[in-house]
């Protein structure tokens, strides 16, 4: 399944849920239209064919602080900041506190948190249904070196299963068993498949790239790396859900990028 045209973006402007709380929409709800992600993150000139969903009000009205500070980071990667006074990304240099070495952290930015928004966004576009909120997942974000929460230095890690989420995400696509969207004059391009677990259990695993957000970070402390994770819903797979076939067929490819799904 695949969500690309402006015909395919305009159609699912239609839900008749709420993707944040997965309540339908009443009469005298007060509805707005929400840019998944924010055009804030995107050049105006990359503002075509936006991706756009339903939602409360009061569901949305949190979100614009945060949309700013991702759009701000994301501008840096044109080489684009904004003026001192309206910064709103903040970067410290603290003690790392397993090599005792300077390191920068983020303290205002809850990155997993954008992407989950996103991938909620994603699963009611593709398939017409609520993703609740406390659904089993892992998200794995570009590199960023450190976040500062509660006065810790909280190191970011990445899962264990990474290089295998890159490498099933690839060879489906290899396949042509791959969900996908693209939005936002292709810079933003998020793939999905559905992978049965051992244990009966269906997983979505999917990757997820805005620009080329792996130049994120510090790429002495850190390997560039892409943005992928997966998620378990409860009620299995969704009827228009794409089955991937990597556990039961093997599929070559070269691989040259372990941490890259995007890349080679």
């Amino acid at each position: 399944m695949e969500i690309k045209t402006h015909k395919k973006l305009q159609e699912i402007r239609d839900l008749p849920f709420c993707y944040f709380c997965g309540c339908n929409f009443n009469n005298d709800d007060n509805v707005t239209r929400d840019h998944v992600p924010p055009k804030a993150v995107f050049l105006p000139s990359d503002r075509k064919n936006p991706l756009i969903l339903p939602a409360h009000y009061n569901c949305n009205q949190n979100e614009s602080w945060a949309d700013e500070i991702i759009g701000q980071l994301i501008y840096s990667l044109h080489g684009i900041y904004p003026e001192k006074e309206k910064t709103r990304v903040k970067i410290g240099v603290y003690e790392d506190p397993r090599s005792k070495q300077p390191i920068t952290a983020l303290e205002n930015l809850n990155l997993r948190g954008f992407i989950g928004r996103c991938v909620k966004a994603f699963y009611a576009a593709l398939y017409g249904e609520y993703l609740p909120r406390d659904t089993p997942n892992w998200f794995d974000p570009p590199p960023l070196s450190a976040i500062k929460k509660d006065n810790k230095i909280e190191l970011e890690k990445s899962s264990i299963h990474f290089p295998l989420l890159v490498e099933t995400i690839k060879k489906n696509r290899k396949a042509g068993r791959i969900d996908r969207i693209e939005c936002f004059n292709g810079k933003c391009i998020y793939e999905c498949v559905w992978e049965q677990m051992d244990n009966g259990d269906w997983a979505c695993m999917f990757a997820l790239n805005i620009y080329d957000w792996k130049q994120l970070g510090d790429p002495l402390l850190q390997k560039q790396r892409g943005c992928v994770g997966y998620y378990m819903p409860k009620n299995g797979l969704p009827p228009k859900a794409t089955k991937g076939i990597v556990r039961i067929l093997e599929i070559p490819i070269s691989n040259l990028h372990r941490l890259d799904p995007f890349g080679n």
